[in-house]
Order: structure tokens, then sequence, then C-alpha cells
């Protein structure tokens, strides 16, 4: 099965992966920003976001369904998807391998969320790399948010700004396990 746990950046998707991971026995987290950080050393691309590059879409599909097919147990794939294409081209294209897909989609206030990039310290021994990346995930807010209205119609919406990550989890939980539930009896 694949998981896959969405929200705007700061919405607490890798915290939440990482809590289900201590739950689902055999699960790998896969973080998809591996193979934008591979596509980027390619010179033939000139996008600074590699979100846009149409062959980051098709080898995060491949590359899951890959997974799916060798490992043994459960994906979970902590990953801001923002632009239609890649929200419905890869949630698509992985249901079409594989109908184990849950997508969670992590939902929160503006200024929790704010708040909650302010704060946080992604790279505490690289002051100017934090505060760029700081930088770039604030003006990233609306657009996060704004991708709520996006999402496929079998989306889990959850709101992280006001469960603990422990609630989060038991709530992925519950929808994992009616999912295997509904898959065994087909």
């Amino acid at each position: 099965m694949i998981v896959w746990i969405n929200g705007p950046f700061g919405s607490g998707k890798t915290t939440l992966a990482e809590e289900l991971s201590k739950k689902i026995s055999r699960s790998l987290i896969f973080d998809p920003e591996i193979i934008g950080s591979l596509i980027q050393r390619i010179p033939f691309w000139s996008s600074k976001d590699f979100q846009d590059i149409p062959l980051w879409r098709t080898l995060v599909v491949v590359t899951l369904s890959s997974l799916q097919r060798f490992y043994p147990g459960t994906i979970l794939v902590p990953m801001t998807l923002i632009e239609s294409n890649n929200i419905h081209g890869i949630l698509n294209n992985l249901s079409k391998c594989d109908q184990n897909l849950i997508h969670v989609f992590l939902d929160l206030e503006e200024s929790t969320l704010r708040q909650r990039i302010t704060d946080q310290k992604l790279f505490p021994k690289e002051d100017d790399r934090d505060q760029q990346v700081r930088s770039w995930r604030l003006n990233q807010v609306d657009r996060g948010l704004a991708a709520r209205a996006k999402m496929p119609a079998n989306t889990i919406f959850l709101n992280s700004g006001n469960q603990s990550p422990e609630a989060l989890s038991e709530a992925v939980l519950e929808a994992y396990k009616n999912h295997l539930a509904a898959n065994r009896s087909r």
C-alpha cells in the first residue's frame, strides 16, 4: 500500500510519516524529492522547481510502482503536491498501477502554518540556508493552502493545526485498516 501524505510546506507531513512508520510494520518512508534532486542535475532542465518537470512525475510513478511491486510493506510518501497536473497526474497514475493508495491532505489555519514555518529550524548549522528555505516556504503558504480545493474526491482531510501527530496517525491508521479490509473483501 502507498500512503501519500500531502499538504502545505510545514504542515507536518514528515512528522506524520515518522509517526506512522512506528505503527505500521514493514513501512518505508520514501521522499520523491530525491528524484527531483537528481533531475535538477541534468543541464537540459531549466526550472528551479523540479515538480514543473514532466520527467519528475513520470519517475515518481515508476519508482513508487516498482517499490510497491518489490517491497513487502507500506510506502509512506510525505510530499507536497500543489499544482493540478502533479496532483492528478501522479495520484491517478498510481491508482491505475495499484488500487492500494491512500491520499491524505494535512490542512491547518494560515496563522498556525506561518508560525510553524517561522519557528522551525531545518538547517541548524547553516543559518543562511535555513533563512532562505524559511523565506521560500513562507512565500508558498497561500499556494499550499489553496491546493486543498484541487484535491481528488477520495482525499482524507485532516487538520494538523489542532491535532497531535499521534491523533493524526490514528486517523490515518483507521483509514488504512478500512482500506485493507475493503480490498480483502473484493
